[in-house]
């Protein structure tokens, strides 16, 4: 009698899961029917981090649409052809692919570690010294 009641519970959790699948799946077809009809100027200004000031700098690289930044593999090309850097240029990746259902919205940022030269990651440290001679 147990093990019946257990499985009706477990086929009715599976359905309200399926159920959720579905509504989450048309929830973002509809979203992305709407994002369609938008012009790519207003898609480029609905990515977070993408403003009225950020904007003429992506067109100035060559960057119009949202397609395009998610397309470019390189981030330093990014900021190199738009001035806006290599910190801005990863959170727009970042962000474009979120608008468009690549990532997450949970997703973490990228971090600006990168951006800091190898010898000052290790200044005062003299193991970073002794890496430094290695390289």
């Amino acid at each position: 009698k147990n093990i019946m009641a257990n499985s009706v519970k477990q086929v009715e959790v599976d359905r309200a899961r399926a159920e959720e699948r579905r509504l989450k799946a048309a929830e973002k077809a509809a979203r992305l029917a709407d994002e369609a009809k938008k012009s790519p100027e207003d898609r480029l200004l609905a990515v977070r981090g993408i403003g009225e000031n950020t904007l003429p700098m992506l067109y100035q690289g060559g960057y119009d649409s949202v397609e395009k930044i998610n397309l470019e593999n390189e981030v330093e090309r990014i900021a190199n052809s738009t001035g806006i850097g290599m910190k801005k240029a990863r959170q727009l990746k970042h962000w474009v692919k979120v608008y468009l259902g690549e990532l997450d919205e949970s997703a973490p940022e990228p971090s600006d570690e990168d951006d800091v030269p190898p010898s000052n990651l290790s200044s005062g440290s003299s193991s970073g010294a002794r890496m430094a001679g290695r390289e």
